[in-house]
Parts: C-alpha cells; sequence; structure tokens
C-alpha cells in the first residue's frame, strides 16, 4: 500500500468532502495596469499574459515590475494566493493560474483573479489544471472572441477538500512526476531537434552528386517540366472544392490542415483540379519557394499565386523532388534566383533554371524511402518523438487526474510509473555512409578514411632467405612485391600490402598469415567498410602505379595513397565478389585444380595416345 493510500484509508476512509468555491475561497479581480506602468525592476508584478507563455505551473519569481508607487494602489497577492487568468481567446487558456510562492506580495495585473484560500496552494493550482475542473469550466464560461470565467461563476465549482496531509502527499507525488515528465520532455525535445537536423543532414548527403564522387547529372527543370499558374477566384468558408493556396503550405512542405477555405466548381475551374502526388510551389511572397507534395485524392484546386509542376518521371519522380525541394542544396539556388523586392517573385522562368540530381529512378526511390522515414520520425504525430513527447504529456494529465479524483465512497486507484523507454541516440560516421550504401549501392570514400595504412620496417638484407626453411618461415614483402623469407614478423592475419617503392611501386599482394613487411611497404587495414579479400581485388583493379612520384627513384607516399578514391559496398556486396573471384581465381590458377590441371591431363593424355600410336609390335623374322 502507498503512502497516499494508507493516509486516505486513515484520515478518510468514507470518502472525501466536496466544498463549493465560495466555501474555501475569496476571489478578487485584479488591479488596472498599462504598459507605461512596468519597468525593468522594481516591484513584482503577474501579468495575465504571462500565465499563458512564461509560467508554469508554480513561481516564486516575477518577470514583471512595476514601481513600488504603483504597486502601492494595485490588488495584491500575498504568499500561497493563486493568481488566475480569467480571460482569453480559447477555452484551454482560460483559468491558466499560478501559485504564487515568493516571499513577498505580488501586484496582480486586470483580467486576472486573485485567489485567497485555506487549502494547500499546490493542491489546488493542480486541481484547476485537470480535466475534472475543466469540465465545470466549460458550463461557467462565456463569451465567443473573448472567453470570460468571472469570479461569480468561480464561486459555483466544487473541489475535492481532503485533509491537509492528503493534499500535501498528493502535491509530493505530482511535484516528482511534473520533474520527471518536465525533464524527460525536455530530453525528448532536444532528441527530436537533434534527429530533425539529422534528417536535414542526411538528406543534403542524398541528395548531392558529391555523395559518388560527382558521377550523377544533374538537370534543369525548365528541360524536363512544365509550369502551371493556379486558378484566380475568392476564397470562401462553403463551396464545392477546396481552394489551396499559398498560405496552406507549412514550412515542411505538407498542407495546411485548419482554415481550410472552398470554392465553386465550374467548367474552368476544373481545369485546375489536382490529384494526390502533384507538386505545387508558392511564387511569391515570403512563402515563395515551399513546394507542397499534394497528400490524398480529396477534391481541391490551387490559387493563382501557385505553381504546379508536372515533371517528366521517366527522368525525375515527383516525391524524390519534393523531398529536394525542402533541402539546401534548392534554396541555396532559390535565394540566388527570386527577383527581391517589396514582394518576393519568384515565378515559372526562375523556377526552371533550378538544378536537380537525376540518379536513376531506382536510386530515386530508394532515396524517397529513407527520407519518408526520417520524415515520419521527425513530423509524424503518430509515430516516432513527437508521439512520445505528446504520451509523456498525457500520461501526466492522465496521473493527476488520477489522484485529484476522489470518489465520494473513498475508493482510490494506485500509481504505477511506467519504466521509461531508453533511446539509441547513437549517429556516426559509419551510419551515415550504410545508409548512402543503401541508397546508391556504394559510396566513394578515400582509402584514408576507410584504411589504416602503416608503413613497415626496414631489415639486414642478410636478414634474408631465398628458401622458405625453419630458420625463415616467415614471407616478406617489401616495395616490389615478395623479397624472400626472414625470421621474425611484424604482422599477422589477412592484409593486402602495397609496394610503395621502386619500377613496381603500387603492386598488391594478399597476406594471410604472419609475414614481415619492410619499410618499402604498407600494410593496408581495414577500419570496418571492407573485408580484406575484396580489398585486395579492388586495390589490385585500381592501377596504383598511375600515382607514383616522377624521378630516379619512383614512390608512392601513404599520405597520397590515403587521398585515393575508392568505392565502397556493402559487406554483404564485398564478400559475394570476393567469393566469386576467389573462385575465378582457384580455377584459374592452381596447379591442382582448375585450367593449368586440366591442360596438363590434357598433355599427359595427348602424351600416352601420341605413344601408344607410334608403339608397334615389332615383326620378327
Amino acid at each position: 500500500m502507498s503512502r497516499l493510500e494508507e493516509l486516505i484509508a486513515k484520515l478518510c476512509p468514507e470518502g472525501v468532502e466536496y466544498k463549493l468555491l465560495s466555501e474555501i475561497t475569496m476571489i478578487t479581480r485584479g488591479g488596472s495596469l498599462q504598459k507605461k506602468d512596468f519597468t525593468e525592476s522594481g516591484f513584482p508584478c503577474i501579468h495575465y499574459g504571462q500565465i499563458y507563455t512564461k509560467y508554469g505551473l508554480f513561481t516564486d519569481k516575477a518577470y514583471t515590475f512595476v514601481s513600488e508607487e504603483t504597486a502601492f494602489r494595485q490588488k495584491k497577492a500575498a504568499t500561497g494566493d493563486i493568481v488566475m487568468a480569467v480571460t482569453s481567446e480559447n477555452i484551454e487558456d482560460v483559468c491558466k493560474c499560478v501559485a504564487w510562492l515568493g516571499n513577498r506580495d505580488v501586484a496582480v495585473s486586470g483580467h486576472t483573479a486573485i485567489i485567497h484560500h485555506n487549502q494547500d496552494p499546490k493542491y489546488l493550482a493542480y486541481y484547476f489544471h485537470s480535466s475534472m475542473f475543466f469540465l465545470q469550466k466549460q458550463k461557467i464560461a462565456h463569451g465567443t472572441k473573448v472567453i470570460e470565467v468571472t469570479p461569480d461563476k468561480l464561486y459555483g465549482v466544487r473541489v475535492p477538500v481532503p485533509p491537509m496531509e492528503v493534499q500535501r502527499e498528493i502535491v509530493r507525488v505530482l511535484d516528482n512526476f511534473t520533474f520527471l515528465t518536465a525533464e524527460l520532455t525536455a530530453e525528448l525535445t532536444a532528441e527530436l531537434t537533434a534527429r530533425k537536423k539529422q534528417y536535414e543532414y542526411y538528406r543534403d548527403q542524398l541528395l548531392s552528386s558529391d555523395s559518388l564522387g560527382g558521377t550523377i547529372r544533374s538537370v534543369k527543370l525548365e528541360d524536363i517540366a512544365k509550369f502551371t499558374y493556379g486558378y484566380t477566384d475568392t476564397a470562401k468558408d462553403e463551396g464545392d472544392v477546396r481552394f489551396i493556396r499559398i498560405t496552406d503550405i507549412l514550412e515542411n512542405g505538407g498542407l495546411k490542415q485548419d482554415d481550410a477555405k472552398y470554392v465553386q466548381l465550374n467548367e474552368e475551374s476544373k481545369k485546375y483540379l489536382l490529384k494526390q502526388g502533384d507538386l505545387l510551389m508558392a511564387r511569391t511572397g515570403a512563402t515563395y519557394g515551399k513546394t507542397l507534395y499534394v497528400p490524398n485524392d480529396n477534391p481541391a484546386i490551387y490559387a493563382s499565386f501557385l505553381i504546379k509542376i508536372c515533371l517528366d518521371n521517366s527522368v525525375l519522380l515527383n516525391r524524390y523532388y519534393w523531398h529536394f525541394a525542402q533541402s539546401n542544396l534548392y534554396w541555396n539556388q532559390a535565394r540566388k534566383l527570386v527577383s527581391v523586392g517589396s514582394q518576393p517573385q519568384f515565378n515559372a522562368n526562375a523556377l526552371g533554371q533550378i538544378s536537380v540530381p537525376a540518379p536513376s529512378l531506382d536510386v530515386q526511390k530508394r532515396i524517397v524511402n529513407v527520407l519518408d522515414n526520417f520524415d515520419d520520425i521527425c513530423s509524424s504525430l503518430k509515430i516516432g518523438l513527437p508521439a512520445e513527447i505528446d504520451a509523456r504529456q498525457k500520461q501526466y494529465e492522465y496521473y493527476r487526474d488520477l489522484l485529484l479524483t476522489f470518489a465520494e465512497t473513498g475508493t482510490t486507484i494506485s500509481t504505477d510509473r511506467q519504466t521509461d523507454r531508453q533511446t539509441d541516440r547513437q549517429t556516426d560516421r559509419q551510419a551515415e555512409i550504410r545508409l548512402l550504401q543503401y541508397v546508391f549501392g556504394y559510396v566513394m570514400l578515400p582509402l584514408g578514411e576507410t584504411c589504416d595504412l602503416k608503413a613497415g620496417k626496414a631489415i639486414q638484407a642478410e636478414e634474408l632467405s631465398a628458401n622458405l626453411d625453419v630458420k625463415h618461415p616467415f614471407k616478406c614483402y617489401g616495395g616490389n612485391g615478395p623479397r624472400g623469407y626472414i625470421g621474425k614478423s611484424n604482422y599477422s592475419g589477412c592484409h593486402p600490402i602495397i609496394g610503395r617503392q621502386g619500377a613496381l611501386c603500387g603492386n598488391v599482394q594478399y597476406a594471410n598469415d604472419e609475414f614481415y613487411a619492410t619499410e618499402h611497404a604498407v600494410v593496408v587495414t581495414s577500419k570496418g567498410l571492407y573485408c580484406p579479400r575484396y580489398l585486395y581485388y579492388l586495390l589490385k583493379t585500381m592501377n596504383l602505379n598511375q600515382y607514383k612520384s616522377s624521378g630516379a627513384q619512383p614512390g608512392l607516399s601513404v599520405s597520397k595513397i590515403a587521398t585515393i578514391l575508392a568505392p565502397v559496398p556493402s559487406l554483404d556486396w564485398q564478400e559475394e565478389i570476393a567469393s566469386t573471384l576467389d573462385k575465378f581465381d582457384y580455377l584459374c590458377n592452381s596447379l591442382a585444380n582448375g585450367l593449368p590441371a586440366e591442360i596438363e591431363t590434357r598433355q599427359k593424355q595427348y602424351e600416352y595416345y601420341r605413344d601408344k600410336l607410334l608403339t608397334f609390335k615389332e615383326k620378327t623374322n
């Protein structure tokens, strides 16, 4: 049994008494203050607007000040009083409040009520933020443009009034939960911000031709698209079809759901009907350049300040272009092309100059798949971090209302705290590389980023032997390839080895056991992005000799090797390629199997039949 349950069982086993606010409070309106009355320092003052925007549930600080003289004429809240906003433009904000816990009185401005009471201030403030109070508030609030709840109406609100010890225990539990929820919400919000930045970074990476060493061609929109200006009409609150305007496009390129406007459908407006997947761009004003991907087939037409972009989908997919139009690659061009004036203009001629990377359609589809998933995580209210933040807030509100709900029969419900889910936040360079591999199949990276490159150590000529024997069990590699055998090793395992000195520098060998590398050989060790055997085949095909220095003694420095770009496919693909090449190598070069053995067998077969055909039984006299 929890501490709260014990207190309820002990102090109010038969239930909790409900009282009207008129029985436990005295409510007065705040004073009248104008902007000129506020100062940078002086007497603390709570302005009703700050309750909406700056305060949390409780405070011991004032964010506004008035002069001592002005404060003398104002209504004041004492320590422990509740300050409540009694007007607002919406029902949710009216009656938001703070419990004043400062160590001195605070002046209170108009549109605000001061609630003097004889209960725990935090307990009452928590209750005033509960759904139980909200249901009562709906009945007593009045007004259309401005919603108001007068003190006289507030007196009729019923509040559960448990013993003070119970109130304090509820406050203790909710304080802890509030702190944990606020801390977690802040953490999740920071996580969401980081994910959005990560999404934007990956989006720009995926849409950049530099990701594949500049091998993706780019196209201008004017060469692959047609542009159509929208329909001119007056937006109305009712009509046959939705009328999409520039103000309906959100910052993230989505469609605004509220404040929809409509127009009548006629023979002319039918020409501007939209379907799911169509692209619209705002061509004027502060929102110029924003691009909408029409999310559904709900009947709609587009207004004259919008341009419909009809792409050649054999070159660019609509969804791919929409993602591109959210990226810095797009906006860097748009800002240079827009005509600047009192009203920025981004017409079809300017739009046609936009250059778009155009990989194959298969690559575009993979890019869309990746970016749609990122977009869902960052933006959707049904999944991802926004839902997690929303769920935490709902969880807090649920437990708060649970604690503040007292059945008059005395029944209580325990409050089990759920275990917080740990979120894996690790994002690194290898994750980015894997993402590019998924989309493009491979990514171009310098060898210095994917491999450790180290030259070996010098030896004396007398240490070498031309033959493998007990005293010289390890193969030795130098600048021009194998040099013989030696009695010590300085590397082990599977490594490609690049010769870096001499006429044959750039030659590539492969070691799969203990070996010795001299100062003229570079040992290549993958950092996890290459399997060694694939890396060996790759280096052999790259003609590394072309990068050697000119001179009497050609050389290939480690620093030069580190800058050479090489393709990095997925490890699964590498393993498959290496396995196939190993089989060919075995077939073609093995002395025991493959074509050399077959040739030798055929040669022996030929010699056998040749000798047999040429062998005759000698005739005897």
